[in-house]
């Protein structure tokens, strides 16, 4: 078998956008229109973490769910489409038995803008 070296550069490769695993309260990311799809790889040491988000005034609804991938059980969801700030805490330990990976699903409106960020206690 013939193994050949692949570069990436930051984050993305040939258009796709990779999230690398990195330490808690780096992972955040902000979008508009349409539906964004971001994996994250909690890693062991933050199961417990706080998402805050900023959906400002065109309302976005967030889904998080256990593992990669929109398949996986859901374990929290706003309330439909919401505008506005807020925050919410989850404990993957508890609710994603063997994984540490989680999928954050924004479902954007027309016009919007929405940001979030993952925080570690």
């Amino acid at each position: 078998m013939l193994l050949i070296p692949l570069i990436v550069v930051g984050n993305n490769f040939a258009g796709l956008k990779i999230n690398l695993p990195s330490p808690c309260n780096e992972h955040n990311t902000s979008g508009g229109d349409g539906i964004t799809i971001d994996e994250w790889n909690m890693e062991e040491q933050n199961l417990v973490f706080y998402i805050d988000y900023e959906m400002y005034t065109e309302p976005d609804q967030m889904i998080i769910y256990c593992g990669k991938g929109t398949s996986g059980k859901v374990i929290h969801k706003t309330a439909g489409r919401i505008s506005g700030k807020g925050s919410f805490y989850i404990d993957i330990g508890s609710q994603c038995s063997g994984t540490t990976w989680i999928t954050v699903k924004i479902i954007g409106g027309t016009n919007t803008q929405w940001y979030y960020n993952i925080r570690c206690p």
